[in-house]
């Protein structure tokens, strides 16, 4: 597979790789993709969130540095799924893409990666009711799952488990109804992320009234 634009990676081959504006998770994900990827974009060119915490960035691999070439044989290898799971426990469409220069092909598992809109809106169109994805690249110790589900009320909630590099995953999202509106929560680790899912709830349902009230 090769980027849009050949052998010498540019902002605009990377920009569906990077996550919603405060997606914390998506961001720790979407860095250890790039840097399976080994990728580095150098200077302004490409600017990720910062990590809200230290326990969310993943351990750097090797990278590699915008405008030399690359191939095949100097990056990292990326797993990727997808399960759409509907109402009856069945599966309704599967994604399923590896890569390591990401191409165009692997643009419907990227985009449902990216956004948690697009997650939202690729279980609805598959008639599903939740999802479940996975995320691997053995080279950097990249081993992540993240379900999908439907909270009381209509809100989805987004959290991931596993390992990147040696730290350990607990952490996500409670989106809204479309997956537009999302509070982050990490739990920092911690087996049980009940308080912390609650408060992003409440966070979420707090600026969605205040959003709702100023078109008034």
């Amino acid at each position: 597979m090769s980027l849009a634009s050949g052998n010498v990676i540019r902002k605009a081959d990377l920009r569906h790789l990077v996550p919603a504006a405060g997606d914390r998770e998506g961001m720790t994900t979407t860095k250890s993709l790039l840097k399976a990827a080994g990728v580095l974009v150098a200077g302004a060119t490409l600017a990720l969130p910062a990590a809200a915490s230290a326990k969310s960035a993943p351990t750097a691999p090797p990278q590699h540095v915008v405008g030399e070439p690359i191939t095949e044989e100097n990056v990292n290898h990326v797993f990727f799924e997808a399960r759409i799971v509907g109402a009856d426990g069945g599966v309704v469409k599967t994604l399923a893409c590896d890569w390591k220069l990401p191409g165009d092909d692997d643009r419907e598992c990227l985009r449902f990666q990216g956004d948690p809109q697009n997650a939202v809106e690729a279980i609805r169109d598959a008639g599903g009711a939740r999802a479940v994805k996975r995320v691997t690249s053995p080279e950097i110790g990249l081993d992540s799952t993240t379900r999908i589900t439907r909270r009381a009320g209509g809100s989805w909630l987004f959290r991931t488990t596993g390992r990147s590099g040696d730290l350990d995953l607990n952490n996500g999202w409670v989106c809204d109804e479309d997956g537009y509106g999302c509070t982050m929560w990490d739990a920092n680790g911690e087996d049980s992320a009940k308080d912390e899912v609650k408060a992003a709830a409440a966070k979420m349902q707090k600026k969605a009234r205040k959003a709702r009230r100023a078109k008034r």
